[in-house]
């Protein structure tokens, strides 16, 4: 069972992922989860969710548990014999049933060793804000009073992160004295529990930026340890689209927890396989409980029906030993964590975090202290001068996003800031050499740009700047009202708006000869043999009618000629239907006929075509339905959302605009509508098929849109006509070209031949006369014997040329 707060998302995936390490492991008894999300807060919700998982065939619960929901923990494992792992401290001195484990050791005896024997306290000021602190305190003070130890534990209850950041200012300007503080404090709310020095000198925010108070805590998973580096390994090359959380450098004690406890169960679970293996197979089937051949445990029963397996499970989990990603794991009669070991580690004002000591609760003498504290981390700010620290290197926090900051290929092999590249790896080099700093680039751990959670804290970018851990950011960070309350902007270089990413309809290209689309295949026939059959019949009506023939002087002497040739004919038809006209005009009135219901046929026809080709191109041109922020509001069909916890989304959620309120109404509704990443949203749309639209800032939309592969595109783009969509006439204007010169040379040969047997002279000479001609627009000279008038016009008696030759008939 998990807390239904974002917070667990990370303890979640490192169960599953430790459930997906362990069944691929040969050998190995496989695991089958089954995964509720709850308010662990709610007794009712969790005891509905404790039957839900007993019914449905689980074996034991792992859960998280509060100071209100433990009593109902406690009473469903009792009854049923459910084995119940609960990843919580322990209660000391609380009669604690005997199917219930913890995986958190017990370490209150751990805080009072370093506070009595390593710093000599005499007066401690406890803060807490839960029940859970509340019996923490209870259980300190009574081992203080067991060892009779001259300690005055003073308890101070706050009710959130600012009520105890008040309540140190106003203890600091009342006491001018060093004071020592238990911060027992959700760590979403205080990353500091054990505090040395005085506040006098600092204000609380340069506290935790410049280091003006030593802070004390415990570690429980040594990040130097093979199988955590190796459990690092896998959390970090997973994929985060299927593994929520991962991606990180380092995981919470509660992953480490989880994945221990995941651990214990299938070694236990192996070693009842081994020594009972027919009760085994009996009582378990495909990883689910089976009883008297009934799944699960029936918890509205009206007689309670406890398991009888459950005592061998429960001894054979409290039976398990190993060394884990929490040290060794090994339980006491009771459950408790037992042989356990905690690094105890020190923020100074001289040094970073470093680890000064451990404490072994196998040891007579379990606190040790280190002569030489082992340096983690040092700290980024080394000296003061003239009231101002000198920084020797800043973590500059940045988040992968393209082109901003993406990691170089073979990154593998490249340490510090030269895994980076893009334009804030450059932006942050440029800077370092100017101001001559140094400077380390970390990506955000949990992936986010930097929004305001509903318990008054940040998360991303600017939540690492806010918790002072790191001391900028260097990214493509929107600047809000919201953030500017909290955190201090750059002067902004680029003002952008938010646009839309939807997917390009999947289409096929468009064929060569698409412009013949908008008629079809039966139409165009149609209209062919139309056309031959107009030329046939003017030619015919030509020759018939004594109106279209006419006497024709030439060299020969008058003739008697018709224009309407069958070529002249065709070319009649086809002048007019492509609305051009010709030379030639019928005379007649039944060539006039013909000529008029061919002209009304084109008319109709081409007006036709011109207007469904101009519907075609528009439908087809056409990439989606969605145009505006409008036409999103009005459908339901297409799904859209934001980067949760981006200023997109803070922009929506806080508008006051109808419309915008509409969409955030929309997307709030279904969660899953927001993305972690921009490159989860780009992938969703990208496998939508159109049916997800993402909003997005403008200028990382439109650079998105013009990489490969090239399928997506922006709501306000323009959509202009392509090459492939008229490609069709080209090819035909050349082929009529290229006809057109081949004829060319056919009559140019054709004529050089006939010339040079009629002048009784080579081939080749006529040839060269007649491209001289050609070339130079001159004949080449002849002798008198070859010269010849030419044909080309006549000269009639007066002297003139003859212009009309045409004479009727």
């Amino acid at each position: 069972m998990f807390d239904q707060d974002q917070r667990t998302m990370d303890f979640q995936a490192g169960y599953q992922m430790a459930i997906h390490l362990n069944n691929e492991i040969r050998n190995r008894v496989r695991v089958r989860s089954q995964s509720i999300r709850l308010d662990l807060d709610d007794p009712y919700s969790v005891g509905s969710a404790c039957c839900s998982l007993m019914s449905s065939g689980s074996l034991a619960v792992l859960s998280s548990h509060t100071m209100n929901t433990l009593s109902t923990l406690q009473s469903y494992s009792s009854t049923f014999k459910m084995p119940l792992i609960s990843l919580n401290m322990p209660i000391e001195g609380e009669d604690t049933p005997s199917y219930q484990m913890y995986m958190t050791p017990h370490y209150i005896r751990a805080f009072l060793d370093v506070i009595h024997e390593h710093y000599g306290w005499n007066k401690v000021y406890y803060m807490y804000n839960t029940r859970a602190g509340l019996e923490n305190y209870q259980q300190l003070l009574n081992l203080i009073r067991g060892f009779e130890l001259d300690i005055r534990l003073i308890m101070l209850r706050v009710e959130d992160a600012d009520d105890a950041l008040n309540l140190l200012q106003k203890m600091d300007a009342r006491v001018k004295e060093d004071k020592q503080i238990i911060m027992d404090l959700p760590t979403q709310e205080c990353k500091y529990f054990l505090i040395e020095r005085g506040l006098q000198e600092f204000t609380i925010p340069q506290i935790f930026a410049n280091g003006g108070m030593n802070v004390t805590g415990f570690k429980l998973v040594n990040f130097q340890n093979y199988d955590v580096r190796n459990f690092l390994k896998n959390w970090q090359k997973e994929d985060p689209k299927a593994w929520i959380g991962l991606d990180k450098e380092k995981f919470a004690d509660e992953v480490a927890l989880a994945a221990d406890a995941i651990h214990g169960v299938a070694l236990a679970l192996k070693r009842l396989q081994n020594s009972q293996p027919r009760e085994f197979s009996r009582t378990l089937r495909d990883g689910k409980l089976f009883i008297n051949g009934s799944l699960g445990i029936d918890c509205e029963a009206k007689t309670v029906a406890p398991w009888s397996y459950g005592d061998a499970v429960m001894n054979q989990l409290k039976a398990v030993k190993f060394r884990g990603l929490t040290g060794n794991v090994e339980f006491d009669a009771k459950g408790y964590r037992d042989n356990f070991s905690l690094g105890i580690l020190e923020v100074t004002m001289q040094r970073g975090i470093a680890e000064v000591g451990n404490w072994s609760s196998s040891s007579n003498s379990p606190l040790t202290i280190h002569r030489n504290p082992i340096l983690i981390r040092p700290r980024t700010t080394v000296k003061k001068k003239n009231d101002s620290y000198i920084v020797s290197s800043i973590l500059a926090s940045s988040i992968l996003a393209k082109p901003y900051l993406t990691l170089k290929k073979g990154h593998e092999y490249l340490e510090g800031n030269d895994k980076y590249e893009g334009y804030c790896a450059d932006l942050a080099k440029l800077i370092a050499e100017e101001i001559n700093i140094k400077y380390k680039i970390v990506p955000v751990a949990d992936k986010k740009y930097g929004g305001l959670n509903e318990n008054g804290t940040w998360d991303g970018m600017v939540g690492e700047l806010v918790r002072h851990e790191s001391d900028l950011a260097i990214a493509p960070l929107t600047i809000t009202s919201v953030r500017e309350r909290v955190v201090e902007f750059s002067k902004p270089f680029m003002s952008l708006g938010i646009s839309i990413m939807i997917k390009k309809n999947e289409k096929t290209s468009p064929g060569v000869f698409s412009f013949m689309y908008p008629l079809s295949y039966e139409i165009w026939m149609c209209v062919i043999f139309a056309y031959i059959g107009v030329s046939v019949v003017l030619f015919l009506v030509s020759r018939f009618s004594p109106y279209e023939w006419h006497i024709e002087d030439n060299t020969d002497g008058p003739t008697v000629t018709n224009n309407f040739t069958i070529f002249n004919s065709l070319w009649f038809s086809l002048g007019a239907f492509m609305q051009q006209g010709c030379d030639i005009e019928p005379r007649s009135m039944s060539g006039r006929i013909v000529g008029s219901v061919w002209w009304f046929f084109t008319l109709i026809v081409i007006s036709s075509y011109t207007a469904n080709l101009a519907a075609f191109l528009t439908v087809s041109r056409m990439q989606s339905p969605i145009e505006s922020a409008d036409d999103l509001a009005k459908q339901t069909e297409i799904k859209y959302g934001t980067l949760s916890g981006g200023s997109t989304e803070g922009f929506f959620k806080d508008s006051e605009i109808a419309v915008y309120e509409k969409m955030w109404a929309f997307m709030s509704a279904d969660p899953s509508n927001s993305v972690s990443t921009n490159e989860e949203g780009v992938a969703r749309v990208r496998r939508s098929r159109g049916r997800y639209a993402f909003l997005m800032e403008s200028t990382t939309n439109d650079y998105i849109n013009q990489r490969k592969p090239c399928d997506t595109m922006q709501q306000d783009a323009t959509n202009s006509l392509k090459l492939p969509n008229v490609a069709g006439i080209f090819y035909i204007l050349i082929a009529g070209l290229v006809l057109a010169l081949a004829i060319a040379f056919l009559e140019f040969t054709y004529k050089s031949r006939a010339e040079a047997q009629r002048r009784k002279a080579s081939f080749s000479n006529a040839l060269r006369s007649k491209a001289k001609l050609s070339l130079t627009g001159k004949p080449e000279r002849q002798s008198t014997a070859d010269a010849y008038a030419p044909a080309a016009q006549l000269i009639s008696l007066d002297g003139y040329a003859e212009t009309n030759t045409h004479t009727e008939v």
